[in-house]
């Protein structure tokens, strides 16, 4: 006997209670329990059925073993009695085991945990054998002693096999899973009703259903207003638009439900109407009239006449009410162009004359450097280079008045320049010309000469 002593003491020298082995089954003592032989040791192992697996209703080890598998099993006990035994256990392994499971199955869905007692700053609880803990804060009353509550997983320890759990995570479960729920069923488009639940710098929250969005400064109204406080109070019943739906955030609006300004202006105004405005605004290239509230038209300065050297707009003061027509509206881009010139009349329309021709002008008036004229319905000019003058005077006042009648040949016509100039001179060269030519014809038979000079004067004294 004290050999075998001997030879068992030296052959599990080196374990100890705790050591993790692997062994080969050799055979069953019975149905509930298992010989494993263990390398290098003198005696084999034996493991019990209840220390191999939890359940073990109706179960004998033939039903999950047999000869020659390979087992891991713990060593729960060295026994140096006159059995000299090593006793094993799966225990631990299959409690984390099935808590892992547990776990796997029960992860992010609401399961039942039964309170076992209080500790300190929360409660230990368990479930299918699995122990769990309740932060205080994470429990929504006291518990007690024996109550069942519902809670999800938050953290789980593989080598402990116990795990931390909430019983408020329940509350917010089951509000994400309506939220996605109501999510699901709303889309881009929609108009909802809800009711204002926070009000911040940027913008307001509003509640509908299980849902929240978000209404920003820029989605309140078609006019910017810079502090929600002063239109909209927490509590509010409002109606908005879904104008975007982005991993749940939800963007609404209300100004997507109401016309802009310029779209109800469009409503009831078109191209060509008249209207009148007041200038708000002088820019390099035309003036900003406001058309009503919130509403602008821009009066290019292209539009300002159809005289293009028409100076308006440095005759024009902020304030000052003008008469335009609605050339365009572009409600997208909100913008309204305005022509003041389409009201007038533009007389170089009616203008059928060529550079050479012959008209009659009257005087507007007299200046030193010429005659300004109206002629063929426009206003014109003739350079006082472009007027014969006799030797004894150089002043135009000596030769004409405002609202003498004089004929001139045209010197230079562009409609789109408004730019009319004619020539006295040129006529009278040209008409003494054709008086010369008249004579020449008479007295080509006296075959006498001729000059213009003597054409002139017998005029002068016809």
């Amino acid at each position: 006997m004290e050999n075998f002593e001997e030879l068992f003491n030296e052959s599990v020298k080196d374990l100890k209670v705790g050591d993790k082995v692997v062994g080969t089954v050799v055979s069953f003592l019975d149905d509930k329990t298992a010989a494993i032989s263990i390398p290098g040791a003198f005696t084999e192992g034996i493991i019990h059925l209840d220390h191999y697996e939890l359940n073990t209703d109706g179960k004998k080890f033939s039903d999950i073993l047999k000869i020659g598998d390979e087992v891991e099993a713990t060593i729960a006990k060295l026994s140096q009695d006159e059995h000299n035994y090593i006793l094993l256990s799966r225990l631990d392994d299959a409690k984390k085991a099935a808590a892992k499971d547990f776990v796997n199955d029960n992860e992010g869905k609401p399961f039942t945990v039964k309170v076992t007692g209080k500790v300190n700053k929360g409660y230990m609880s368990t479930a299918k054998g699995v122990k769990f803990f309740i932060p205080e804060r994470e429990a929504d009353s006291e518990l007690k002693k024996g109550d069942n509550v519902k809670v999800i997983l938050v953290k789980f320890d593989e080598e402990k096999g116990s795990g931390l759990v909430s019983i408020k995570a329940v509350a917010r479960a089951e509000e994400a899973k309506a939220k996605a729920e109501e999510l699901s069923k709303v889309k881009v488009g929609d108009v909802i009703e809800g009711n204002i639940s926070r009000i911040e710098p940027y913008g307001l929250f509003i509640e509908f259903g299980a849902l929240r969005g978000l209404v920003r400064l820029k989605e309140l109204s078609h006019v910017y207003i810079e502090n929600p406080t002063s239109k909209y109070n927490v509590g509010d019943k409002v109606t908005a638009k879904i104008i975007s739906l982005d991993n749940g955030r939800i963007d609404l609006s209300f100004k997507a439900l109401t016309k802009s300004p310029i779209e109800a202006y469009a409503d009831n105004h078109k191209i060509s109407d008249k209207v009148t405005g007041k200038v708000i605004q002088k820019l390099p290239f035309g003036a900003v009239l406001e058309l009503s509230e919130n509403v602008t038209g821009l009066l290019h300065k292209s539009e300002f006449s159809w005289n293009p050297n028409d100076n308006l707009l440095a005759s024009l003061k902020i304030g000052d009410e003008l008469e335009a027509a609605i050339i365009s509206i572009d409600v997208e881009k909100n913008k309204i162009s305005l022509s003041r010139k389409a009201l007038i009349d533009n007389p170089w329309s009616r203008v059928k004359a060529s550079r050479g021709d012959l008209i009659e002008a009257k005087v507007l008036e007299v200046t030193p450097k010429g005659l300004k004229i109206e002629a063929l319905g426009v206003d014109g000019f003739i350079s006082s280079k472009d007027i014969n003058l006799d030797n004894n005077s150089n002043k135009l006042t000596d030769y004409y008045n405002e609202g003498d009648k004089v004929n001139a040949i045209i010197t230079k016509i562009d409609p789109k320049s408004w730019v009319l100039n004619a020539s006295i001179k040129l006529f009278q060269d040209e008409e003494a010309r054709t008086e010369f030519e008249k004579y020449q014809e008479k007295e080509a038979e006296k075959d006498s000469p001729v000059t213009i000079g003597d054409i002139l004067k017998s005029k002068e004294n016809n």
